[in-house]
């Protein structure tokens, strides 16, 4: 089981610096990287703001920004020269590495605000030696349960861990009761404020959602319904930063709201055909994206192409993923826990394809191709993806 108590002791040694800036830290089975990009996109509209999400996308440390800048690898160096002696002093992961240089960069950039995606859980996550000025928790669903718990229970109650004493915490609307008891106990423990959020009405155009609150009419970019849930609690978590001072306009908001979500999250990244990523990872993300394709693509012929990791519930995902199309494939990735579909031959289901082999399947520009299960598997097929693209379109 990890822990924070090396990190925590370096944060202790350099008197918690950081803290300095005015964080935002976030939590969530899923849509917590959605909801951290929302809310750097609106803050970064008027403010020095540094976003850290949790994994990188492409190449480590692609995951830190200020702004529109990510962190040079030249920054990365001085940083790592810096506190080298530290690193190896507290044994620090990997994980715990990229935490402090992240908090560090925004500190040396005198950043006025900064979200924070937690990495696993939050109790014991390298995130959680930050002391925000706003907790979010998006949801609590049944996923790491080998790290963090075995019932939902457990899992908030190691996620709730992000609650800071007298700092209010907001949580979605999509959330079990018995996981919003336990939330609630903590914050009253904690002295800490509970914003319950409720989900806004929104309608799906062609191109994107419009979602409603009192007399403002939001334009977001994305056509998953399942959004709903984190832009409510984003909308929420502007209302109480008003509320703390921070001045946050309708313009800000309309403005950062129409910016791209993180990628990877019902992305369309080709028109012609029509081909979709999104990192549905566990059963509850598959779950919505499912309901979110039924909305936005009904009576359509899907073909889906997985990928996903052993240590998940791979049988309830492609059952769940059948309720949308009969078509899928299953490819094996490069991975240390990606999960060997040949394990399934017996069920005769599935057509197992290696990843050069997408190139074979997206051909018909009447069809809908989703790519799911994994973002290491998206990660990994975006290369693929996009030379498919250059053909298309050269």
């Amino acid at each position: 089981m990890f822990t924070i108590d090396q990190i925590l002791r370096l944060a202790e040694k350099h008197h918690f610096f950081f803290n300095s800036i005015k964080m935002i830290h976030v939590a969530g089975t899923n849509g917590k990287g959605s909801t951290s990009t929302m809310l750097f996109n609106i803050l970064s509209t008027q403010y020095q703001t540094g976003i850290y999400t949790s994994p990188y996308d492409q190449k480590r440390f692609d995951n830190i920004k200020i702004g529109d800048r990510l962190i040079t690898d030249l920054e990365i160096k001085e940083m790592m020269s810096q506190f080298q002696d530290d690193f190896d002093y507290f044994k620090l992961s990997e994980f715990e590495i990229d935490t402090w240089i992240a908090l560090t960069w925004f500190y040396q950039n005198a950043c006025e605000y900064a979200v924070i995606e937690v990495g696993l859980g939050g109790k014991d996550d390298a995130t959680n030696i930050i002391t925000p000025i706003l907790s979010i928790i998006t949801n609590i669903g049944t996923d790491h349960q080998d790290v963090l718990g075995n019932t939902i229970e457990m899992i908030a109650a190691a996620k709730a861990g992000i609650i800071k004493s007298q700092v209010p915490c907001i949580i979605g609307d999509f959330m079990q009761e018995e996981a919003k008891q336990v939330i609630k106990d903590i914050t009253i423990k904690m002295h800490a404020p509970l914003i319950q959020t409720k989900n806004l009405p929104y309608q799906i155009k062609d191109d994107h959602m419009e979602v409603i609150d009192s007399n403002q009419i939001y334009q977001i970019p994305n056509l998953a319904s399942y959004q709903i849930h984190n832009i409510s609690v984003v909308i929420t978590a502007i209302k109480e930063l008003n509320a703390q001072k921070v001045i946050i306009t309708n313009e800000m908001v309309h403005k950062g709201l129409t910016k791209n979500l993180l990628s990877k999250r019902f992305e369309i990244i080709c028109k012609h055909p029509r081909i979709i990523m999104d990192g549905a990872h566990n059963i509850e993300g598959i779950g919505a994206l499912v309901s979110s394709m039924k909305i936005s693509y009904p009576n359509q012929k899907i073909i889906i192409l997985m990928g996903v990791l052993k240590d998940k519930p791979y049988l309830q995902m492609i059952e769940t993923l059948k309720a949308l199309s009969p078509h899928i494939y299953l490819f094996k990735f490069h991975h240390e826990r990606a999960l060997n579909p040949e394990l399934l031959m017996h069920s005769n289901r599935f057509k197992i394809l290696t990843l050069p082999e997408i190139k074979d399947i997206i051909k018909n520009d009447h069809h809908i191709y989703l790519l799911t299960g994994s973002l290491y598997f998206l990660r990994e097929a975006e290369h693929f993806l996009k030379e498919i693209i250059h053909e298309i379109q050269s």
